[in-house]
């Protein structure tokens, strides 16, 4: 498959995963998730020839990041720069987002970032966002929820 772009808290559990897969369970924005959720999304993101991000997404990445355990910092950060490295990045001009005051005020810059860079790349989308991922299926855009991609026997 082509490319996919996370929406930012399945990048923030597959950065935390790379960095330490037992500290998923414990860091408070991925508490949610297991080390099983970490191996399937991993699995699936190999499927992908790129994977994108936008600066929208990468704001707020580094938004959520400050959370992380001070004593963790500096080797989460070596992790996330390592692997953020092979990823392409699509910069969406804020105008753009700004164009669209509906989906803005629904979705907010950084999964407004993702439609666009969805919709100039032919990107598959995988969020956690039913509003999103339902809009933009809607749309004709290719979009999986984590909810869909968790009961797939295919991944």
């Amino acid at each position: 498959m082509k490319g996919l772009i996370l929406d930012t808290n399945l990048l923030l559990v597959y950065l935390i995963g790379c960095y330490d897969v037992d500290y998923i369970t414990h860091f408070t924005r991925t508490s949610a998730y297991t080390s099983e959720d970490f191996n399937k999304l991993r699995r699936y993101i190999k499927n992908f020839n790129a994977l994108f991000v936008t600066p929208q997404i990468l704001t707020e990445l580094s938004h959520f990041s400050e959370e992380v355990n001070e004593s963790k910092l500096n080797s989460y950060f070596e992790v996330l720069i390592k692997e953020l490295s092979n990823f392409k990045e699509e910069y969406i001009d804020k105008n753009i987002i700004l164009s669209n005051k509906e989906s803005l005020i629904k979705f907010g810059f950084a999964d407004c970032s993702i439609v666009e860079a969805a919709k100039r790349n032919s990107l598959t989308v995988l969020t956690t966002d039913f509003p999103l991922s339902g809009s933009m299926k809607a749309s004709d855009l290719k979009a999986l929820n984590w909810v869909d991609l968790l009961f797939s026997v295919e991944v």
